[in-house]
């Protein structure tokens, strides 16, 4: 059968070489647009990636600068700390040197009227002595 028609056996392996040749140059084809999305693909995380590590960076510049500011922060805060109970110390023994002042005033205060009665006293006692005659105080 095949020796009678030898063109139909020809133009049977020629169609089908050419379907086989349309079915690979498909495939290539495919392959191809399959390769230039990966690649779009690709660069697309590429650049996610670039940004990703820049923002990465930017966070960890801003990050060391918030940790430098808090620890400069916590310095201060010690700083006050520190003089905040130096002053509160202070103004603890101010208070009780007010308060010893206070009470020796105070008694000074008692003992200087003590001292003014005694002087008063005293001199209206001399004044009577001086306002009577010499002779009367023997009859006393």
């Amino acid at each position: 059968n095949s020796n009678l028609f030898p063109d139909l056996n020809l133009k049977m392996t020629r169609l089908d070489e050419k379907h086989a040749l349309q079915h690979i140059h498909d495939r290539f084809s495919n392959y191809t647009s399959r390769v230039n999305q990966l690649t779009d693909t690709n660069q697309k995380l590429e650049t996610l990636l670039v940004n990703s590590k820049l923002t990465e960076e930017e966070l960890k510049t801003i990050k060391e600068m918030y940790e430098a500011e808090l620890k400069e922060a916590r310095h201060l805060l010690e700083q006050n700390g520190a003089e905040l109970s130096k002053k509160h110390d202070l103004q603890l023994k101010t208070a009780a040197m007010v308060r010893d002042l206070t009470s020796r005033l105070e008694d000074e205060q008692a003992l200087r009227k003590k001292s003014d009665e005694t002087l008063l006293s005293t001199e209206q006692a001399l004044s009577h002595k001086e306002k009577t005659p010499a002779g009367s105080l023997q009859r006393t």
